[in-house]
């Protein structure tokens, strides 16, 4: 989506010029994160900067990417990205992956849930396989 907002130059491969204000972004082997950076600072009102998709569940900051999160999380509030809630109503506690091994075993050990391994397989939307934990 950042190459929405860029032309690669004809002189410099490795360089992007910004469409809206012509500014040279460096784009080492079509990298985007500088272009990301750029309409940050100097384009907060594109499309793309509105519509920043992971949010911090702790500061409300939004990023680009998941891994960012990740990272901001751990730097900033000395946690792990946990997004998925126990399912037990009352129970506070999140997961990272959702009924992955941490949370199978915290229902089976804080609530006396059983979890049977074959009905709760999750299917893929783009091919025939199952696993046993969903991650979004």
């Amino acid at each position: 989506p950042a190459w929405k907002y860029f032309t690669q130059s004809e002189l410099d491969r490795e360089l992007s010029i910004c469409n809206l204000c012509s500014a040279e972004i460096s784009c080492v082997k079509r990298n985007t994160s500088g272009m990301l950076k750029h309409l940050l600072r100097w384009h907060p009102d594109t499309e793309i900067v509105m519509n920043k998709k992971q949010e911090c569940n702790q500061c409300q900051r939004k990023f680009f990417f998941k891994n960012t999160l990740i990272k901001h999380l751990k730097i900033d509030h000395g946690t792990e990205y946990k997004k998925f809630k126990c399912t037990e109503e009352g129970c506070e506690m999140y997961f990272r992956l959702f009924k992955g091994k941490l949370m199978r075993r915290h229902l089976r050990e804080v609530h006396g849930q059983e979890f049977n391994q074959k009905e709760g397989m999750f299917l893929c939307d783009q091919c025939d396989k199952k696993f046993k934990s969903y991650d979004v």
